[in-house]
């Protein structure tokens, strides 16, 4: 267990196959407590994963009320050292007042999120870039506490485990906006809401059928008692869970505690938006019932019927195509409890009947029927979830977490049912105990309350009712070639998928990475990242899908790809993120990430000083084809730009100084035949830096730009819009650029121009780009030219003050190139750890650097895309 303090660092240390995070205090309900709370009610939902790789947590009670949200190296279970962060939401608990929050989901793009309280309140926040800055997309008072809760699909996504492909959006779509979601209350009140523009949102609502009314003229309870009692008119919903089936309609079970004898209604809702001149509805139509009494109740399932048992939890999940529920009940017995699990399986049966005595007719009706049940002795059942393929994962109460195994040909990482069988202490047959019981204070135990997963499904994350966080693998060991190499293939393919539908790899890369300890894979994970950035790279150019199928793999390494001279931020951040995340928690990648990191500045540095520019198109793009420094062209520039483009040439020139004094070590040493550095092939360097032709066209384009933009600095008329005084401050600056340079813009233009010459064409394999930077490796076959080309400009471009150059590793802000001294808050990326300075979004007089029209649209995300915390 390792305490976690807001925004800052710490390290942490693992313990078995799972690491804890806790708050600075601690407190639980006893046993007896918890279990009469949970045949009551459903617990809260406090624990929410994110396909961005944040992670919301709100404490349970009798815990302070809080609202949190967790980043960093979460999944890095078997590491020694990890960096967690933990941001309050101090707008979210401002809104809810102390209340408890129920309910916590995120939408599946992973920028919004819906929370609900106790009372009925209902907010949608949507997440700006950086996990500490929220804003209220809407709101809404429904006045009785939520059953459930789920959001409307609205985008797309890829999935396929052998060929991708796009799936269509399922279920209702919200045709006005982006956002919708549907809420059912405990009274049985369904309520759809969706977006219309902007904050701009509209509801309609209905009843479920059988809301399960109550008798109000009962002689035993009185209007004022039933008032005290927290009972009305209406029996309520003490457990539910919604999903989406497989047609795209909404599924609802509902559970009422108080009701005997004692049933599970299972609904189906279908939404009706108001478009084409039709009225808004809400179609709900009850498809079957489970009863959980005799004589109805099946012969596998008959323990279940002892009128002790109470239902504590109930889920609807997937699998196979097949709609389940899954049901824990508990019981209380003279010294402990026990607990059973069922499963049913919702089929189709036909029905025969009679109208004449020579006429049959036949109908279909769906039922429940059992597929699964066991018993569980010594505790109950806190908390059911599942995976996306239906394996389910049961919480304890004795803190203990099990696992169903999942199936043979399933797309995932998880544990496949063993050969041999297991000497586990799992609760049931089909499952595996990811962790063991954890003690808490006075020598009881600290039980599970919400179980999550991942985005990928490679670890699984659970909170205690002490407010404990803990995190756990629940993939295989790979202890057989064949076991290694179809984790391989399931990685890449999953790495494919997160790069098209823009989700978080750090559990990917994690998996990778430990793939990687295996001497014999010791370079998987490079070879697997290579792969895959190659056929994302191939897709952006063509846009065919097909290129991510394992049968042209190795087709698409060779493909002749007319390859454009820089690349698209927007398009390639995503990519860098993933090679960099992966090479950041490897020690020996540690020059190919610095590599990763500086290359992927350089297209946004142009795009700065291309958006900042004013010129005509044409113009600018004739200067920068011919690296052309005549001034008698003049490039003009935005008066509000001036400034934040200062620190990107500063940085600019200090990269290029660095890079030529490594180019220079590099080729101009001397060394023994017999030392192990003495081929310069057989290591990484950062020289590759200027043989990487993205990354060296980029560097002299931007060189140019800073020529043409000191000299409009200098010689130009015009005026700053927001510090008028600073214009000669300015102008000293830009004229000290390049005054002690060891070396011309010119000079390193011409040698440039030089490497272009070792690529004759400009069609190539689109593998080969990708491979300089994550090898960093001087090609072999290049080598003896490389040599003539750096001996020729030896006497401009290596010059003694060159080897003289000092360059400190300054703490530097990501986006605006700005040295970080820590003294005022400082953001990191969840995916790189690359620092940044707080955004602006209205700009700050003190810092001229916020009024620049580039900063405003790049400045939320990391140029890797990841989240800043």
């Amino acid at each position: 267990m390792v305490e976690i303090t807001i925004t800052k660092r710490r390290r942490v240390e693992p313990t078995q196959a799972c690491s804890n995070f806790a708050p600075d205090s601690s407190a639980h309900y006893p046993l007896g407590c918890l279990y009469s709370s949970l045949a009551y009610k459903q617990t809260p939902e406090c624990l929410s994963s994110d396909s961005q790789g944040a992670f919301v947590i709100t404490s349970p009670q009798p815990n302070p009320a809080s609202i949190d949200v967790i980043t960093g190296d979460v999944f890095l279970t078997e590491s020694t050292k990890t960096t967690v962060y933990k941001t309050p939401m101090r707008i979210v608990e401002q809104y809810h007042q102390k209340h408890i929050i129920t309910h916590v989901k995120w939408h599946q793009n992973g920028t919004f999120l819906a929370t609900a309280d106790e009372i009925g309140k209902i907010a949608v926040w949507n997440l700006e870039g950086s996990v500490d800055r929220w804003s209220l997309t809407y709101e809404i008072d429904l006045h009785q506490p939520l059953a459930a809760l789920i959001w409307l699909r609205s985008e797309r996504s890829h999935t396929g485990s052998e060929e991708i492909r796009k799936d269509r959006v399922l279920g209702p779509r919200n045709p006005y906006g982006q956002l919708g979601f549907v809420a059912v209350t405990v009274y049985g009140e369904i309520s759809v809401h969706y977006q219309r523009n902007g904050e701009i949102f509209s509801t309609f609502s209905t009843m479920l059928p059988k809301s399960g009314r109550r008798e109000i003229g009962r002689p035993d309870m009185g209007c004022f008692g039933m008032a005290l009692s927290g009972l009305d008119a209406w029996q309520r919903i003490s457990h539910a869970s919604m999903v989406f089936d497989k047609d795209g309609t909404i599924c609802l079970a509902t559970y009422y505690s108080s009701v005997q004898p004692k049933y599970v209604q299972l609904y189906k809702i279908s939404v009706n938006f108001p478009i084409k001149g039709c009225q808004e509805a809400i179609i709900c139509q009850t498809i079957t019932k489970l009863r959980l009494s005799l004589p109805l109740l099946e012969n596998l399932a008959k323990e279940i019927s002892d009128p002790d048992y109470a239902v504590t939890q109930i889920l609807l999940s997937h699998k196979n195509n097949n709609l389940q529920l899954s049901v824990g009940l508990g019981k209380k017995t003279v010294d402990t409890f026990d607990a059973y699990f069922g499963r049913w399986q919702l089929r189709r049966v036909g029905q025969a009947h009679n109208i004449t005595s020579s006429k049959i007719s036949h109908t279909d009706r769906q039922e429940l029927s059992c597929i699964q049940g066991f018993a569980i002795k010594g505790r109950f059942i806190t908390s059911i979830s599942s995976t996306n393929n239906g394996a389910i994962a049961l919480g304890l109460s004795d803190g203990s977490t099990h696992l169903e195994y999942r199936t043979k040909g399933d797309f995932s990482l998880l544990k496949i049912t063993p050969d041999t069988k297991e000497n586990d202490k799992s609760c049931g047959p089909g499952f595996w105990e990811v962790t063991n019981p954890q003690p808490f204070k006075e020598k009881c135990s600290d039980t599970i309350l919400t179980i999550k997963f991942s985005p990928h499904e490679t670890h699984m994350l659970y909170l205690f009712s002490s407010g404990k966080l803990g995190i756990a693998r629940v993939t295989e060991e790979y202890t057989t070639v064949e076991s290694m190499k179809n984790a391989i293939c399931v990685i890449e393919q999953m790495l494919k998928l997160s790069l098209l539908n823009n989700t978080d790899k750090l559990d990917l890369t994690t998996e990778l990475v430990r793939l990687g300890k295996v001497p014999e894979h010791k370079d998987t994970p490079e070879r697997v990242v290579l792969e895959t950035l190659v056929a994302y790279e191939t897709y952006c150019n063509q846009g065919d899908i097909r290129v991510f199928s394992f049968e042209r793999k190795k087709e698409i390494l060779e493909i002749p790809v007319k390859r454009s001279e820089e690349w698209c931020p927007t398009q390639m951040g995503n990519a860098f993120g993933l090679a960099m995340s992966t090479f950041r928690i490897m020690p020996e990648k540690r020059i190919q990430y610095k590599n990763l990191s500086k290359a992927i500045q350089l297209p946004v540095i142009l795009e700065c000083f291309v958006a900042s520019c004013t010129s005509e198109r044409s113009v600018v793009s004739d200067i920068l084809e011919k690296y052309s420094l005549d001034t008698r062209v003049n490039l003009s520039f935005s008066p509000d730009a001036l400034w934040s483009l200062v620190p990107l040439a500063t940085w600019t020139l200090d990269y290029m100084r660095w890079l030529l004094q490594q180019w220079s070590v590099l080729f101009n040493t001397r060394r023994p035949k017999s030392s192990p550095l003495a081929d310069i092939s057989g290591r990484p360097v950062h020289a590759v830096l200027l043989i990487h032709k993205p990354s060296r066209i980029a560097l002299g384009r931007i060189l140019t730009f800073i020529h043409h933009f000191i000299h409009f600095i200098i010689s130009s008329t015009y005026e700053l819009p927001h510090i008028l005084e600073s214009q000669s401050l300015l102008q000293r600056f830009a004229s000290n650029l390049l005054q002690h340079a060891p070396v011309s813009i010119k000079d390193v233009l011409s040698f440039l121009k030089a490497l272009d010459s070792i690529e004759k064409s400009d069609i190539e394999p689109s593998s080969r780009g990708w491979n300089i930077l994550l090898s960093s490796r001087i090609p072999h076959n290049q080598k003896v030219e490389l040599e003539r080309i750096t001996e020729e400009y030896k006497a401009t471009c290596a010059q003694p003050a060159i080897y003289m150059e000092t360059h400190a590793d300054y703490p530097m802000d990501v986006i605006r190139k700005r040295r970080i001294d820590f003294s005022a808050p400082v953001r990191a990326c969840v995916n790189c750890h690359q620092m940044s300075l707080p955004m602006h979004p209205n700009g700050k007089p003190s810092d001229p650097t916020s009024f620049a029209s580039w900063y405003q649209s790049i400045g939320n995300r990391c140029l890797c895309g990841g989240l800043f915390t």
